[in-house]
């Protein structure tokens, strides 16, 4: 992926997002120390059940000029997803931005550093009809 244009990063944008490798994977192929583990892994190392490697995430900061940004991570879509509140599901034949059944994963907000998690940019603006989707899930999520 080539450089980010950040004046293309808005609210609502669909965003590449890097989360790093996790411990158990790099430990495996790596018999490295921590201080090794992150001069050599650029966008760090998670552990456990943290979200890893590069996943498809939706801005939902209001103030994207912060150096941090509030995001909705997307997922491949798991049995279960349609009949759970905290989970917007988006099937492929709707969504021409997705190549798999994706899901938006509402109950699994996360910030992340802008500068050092975002290395590219989808989708300037996701499409109305699926911000109010997220907007409701969210609503019923954390009433």
């Amino acid at each position: 992926m080539s450089s980010v244009r950040w004046a293309d990063l808005h609210r609502w944008s669909l965003v590449w997002v890097e989360y790093g490798t996790p411990k158990k994977d790099i430990l495996a192929i790596d018999d490295l120390d921590c201080v090794d583990c992150n001069s050599k892994y650029k966008h760090g190392v998670n552990h456990d059940n943290e979200f890893s490697y590069l996943h498809m995430g939706i801005v939902i900061s209001k103030n994207i000029t912060n150096s941090s940004i509030t995001i909705l991570p997307l997922t491949e879509t798991k049995i279960g997803d349609l009949e759970n509140i905290s989970r917007v599901v988006l099937l492929k034949n709707d969504y021409g931005f997705i190549n798999k059944d994706t899901t938006i994963l509402i109950d699994n907000i996360t910030t992340i550093e802008k500068k050092k998690r975002v290395v590219g940019i989808k989708l300037k603006w996701i499409p109305s009809p699926l911000r109010r989707k997220i907007q409701r899930a969210m609503l019923s999520s954390f009433k």
